[in-house]
């Protein structure tokens, strides 16, 4: 029998916590072990400074206490660095289970918004912020991958073969359990970085400010060559040649190093700071160069990321090396002290910036490329972990020889699964149109969010709230929540008129996917008989324009009205009135049913409020 899915997470969760329990306690006797030792190095060695009688064993235990806290301390070390990594997976155990409950107040937000133009489709099929779409789906933490993620679900597709090799690539990667676990933990290791993909793509490609002249590269190694060999000749000829010309040579390489340091410092630092995020961007390489997809779309991201040289992760590997000697200077004071005295000794900054030249100059134009093919595999990463959650999501079928999006049991995607209703439903073929009725609060406006939220998960390869989806490719066009502006002293009824005029202009775009609309009581500004005439205007627009799409409405003399009659596939939503001796309570089944509606409950709701004065009763 299967495991269900929460069952899984709250285990991993459960023993995770029991695990980082006992961790931290083995954590607080390294820290009564540290005390204890440095306790002792500071007694005993202040006992064999203060009397010349212990001086010998104050010395001696006192050097074992330190070894013994330099062991300890490093052990500790080690044991945090374990025990942070089990609480970061602890962490992602309990999003996903809240993930799964819709327990939105316990899963990270991630920050991104909607790019520009994008706004008003994310707010009307709520796809961007806390309990979206984008909220329900991401499980990444880098920029590049939420940027990726974005995108798939944003932009339509042109050919439904690259929605079947997204879908391929998904379903492929959720079988890899283990694989996207460990992923997302190295995704997570970046999510508070300061080097985001984009500054580093930024500064690969950036133009050096200062570059090195070309007589500093054969300088920092003659210089540094000519100072050993005069150290030799002083130890062979016991100083007399020798020492004269060390010290010059040493002076010169302290001129040379000190007049080149303010160069050196801008030029690394900016990925000196970065050391972190640089090693963790390459373990995320290193880790998706293990998969050996079979799925097209995947498999070519891979092989990009898996170059002949190594690819991106050697690439990151040789900058590691760069920035970790040049973090040095930042260390501690034996750290810099070493560093300086290098400086001295090998010139250390110039070979670092000779290095750190030749990899922008052999990366320049690459690095933006490989976060975006990561992101790539993260945004799918993304969605097989939805497919995962939900393994009894159909996988949908794109097709350009299908009319009309045609779905059995269709639900909401954002909805708990106790909460969800799930229903039939046609929308096409183009010249026809879904009209939904219903009274308020039976689940009109829900039935177009599902329709629009799977379509875009259909399209950007994942699977879909539904026993069964069939759609053409398709751009959405929407309007669903539009608001007035103060500021550009629009009205809400002109900027309803504004967007609707933006949707029937993508209608009639040539060499584009077809529109899928969705119109959620449009034109409420005006009276009813205008609004009937200027509805159905809009709607011959998008029905002349080959468009196929759903429009709710309360106006039940809208689908009687001869030009829109015989386009209309008219259905309904209904409310049941229990009466009782004190109250009545309203009740929706959220059941789709063919036909205008038969009800209405506005007064009704009038009166459950307590706002009716006993003559609409």
């Amino acid at each position: 029998m299967t495991t269900p899915v929460p069952q899984i997470y709250d285990e991993a969760a459960e023993q995770l916590a029991s695990e980082c329990r006992e961790l931290e306690r083995r954590s607080q006797r390294f820290v009564a072990a540290r005390a204890v030792a440095f306790l002792g190095v500071l007694v005993l060695f202040t006992a064999a400074l203060g009397s010349p009688d212990a001086r010998a064993a104050g010395s001696a235990f006192g050097s074992f206490c330190l070894i013994a806290l330099v062991v300890v301390s490093l052990r500790h070390e080690r044991l945090q660095e374990q025990l942070n990594h089990q609480q970061r997976r602890l962490s992602l155990s309990r999003n996903a289970g809240a993930r799964w409950r819709r327990d939105w107040k316990h899963v990270p937000v991630p920050p991104i918004a909607a790019e520009p133009g994008q706004e008003a489709l994310a707010t009307d099929l709520d796809l961007m912020g806390a309990g979206s779409l984008f909220h329900l789906v991401c499980r990444s933490y880098t920029q590049c991958g939420r940027e990726q993620l974005r995108d798939l679900l944003f932009q339509p597709i042109g050919e439904p073969e690259l929605a079947r090799q997204r879908q391929d690539a998904v379903r492929e990667l959720q079988g890899e359990v283990p694989w996207r676990s460990e992923f997302e933990l190295l995704s997570l290791a970046v999510a508070y970085g300061k080097a985001t993909p984009a500054a580093l793509a930024e500064w690969a490609d950036a133009p050096n400010a200062a570059p090195p002249q070309s007589y500093l590269k054969p300088l920092a190694w003659a210089l540094p060559a000519a100072l050993w060999a005069s150290l030799a000749v002083a130890i062979v000829q016991r100083g007399v040649i020798g020492v004269p010309i060390l010290i010059s040579l040493a002076v010169v390489s302290a001129l040379v190093a000190l007049w080149h340091t303010g160069h050196a410092f801008a030029a690394l630092e900016h990925v000196t700071t970065s050391r972190d995020e640089v090693v963790q961007y390459q373990a995320m390489f290193d880790h998706v160069a293990q998969l050996q997809p079979t799925a097209t779309w995947l498999a070519d991201l891979v092989s990009q990321l898996r170059a002949q040289d190594g690819g991106p992760a050697a690439e990151l590997a040789r900058l590691g090396r760069i920035t970790r000697l040049s973090s040095q200077r930042q260390a501690g004071f034996i750290q810099a002290t070493l560093y300086m005295i290098s400086q001295v000794v090998f010139l250390t900054d110039l070979h670092l910036l000779a290095a750190l030249q030749h990899w922008r100059q052999r990366n320049a134009g690459k690095v933006g490329a490989w976060f975006v093919r990561l992101g790539k595999v993260e945004a799918a990463a993304s969605l097989a972990g939805l497919a995962f959650d939900h393994p009894n999501w159909a996988w949908p079928e794109i097709s350009d020889n299908q009319p009309s999006l045609t779905a059995r049991g269709i639900g909401h995607p954002l909805l708990q699964e106790t909460q969800r209703v799930t229903n039939d439903v046609e929308v096409g073929p183009p010249g026809t149109l879904l009209l939904v009725t219903g009274s308020n609060m039976s689940g009109k406006s829900t039935l177009l969010r599902s329709i629009g939220l799977n379509a875009l998960l259909a399209q950007a390869g994942g699977p879909v709230c539904a026993a069964e989806l069939r759609m053409p490719p398709v751009r959405l066009g929407t309007s669903v929540r539009v608001h007035d502006s103060l500021a550009d002293g629009v009205s809400f009824f002109m900027a309803e008129l504004k967007r609707l005029k933006q949707i029937v202009d993508m209608a009639g775009e040539l060499d584009a996917p077809r529109l899928l609309y969705l119109l959620d009581e449009i034109l409420q500004g005006t009276n009813s008989a205008e609004r009937q005439i200027a509805v159905s205007h809009v709607l011959e627009h998008l029905l002349k324009a080959g468009a196929i799409g759903a429009i709710s409405t309360h106006d039940l003399e809208l689908a009687s009205l001869p030009q829109l009659a015989k386009h209309c596939h008219t259905v309904h939503f209904r409310e049941t009135l229990d009466p009782s001796q004190s109250a009545r309570s309203m009740t929706f089944d959220y059941q789709l049913r063919q036909g205008v509606a038969t009800t209405t409950n506005a007064l009704k709701l009038l009166e459950l409020v307590g706002l009716a004065t006993g003559k609409d009763t």
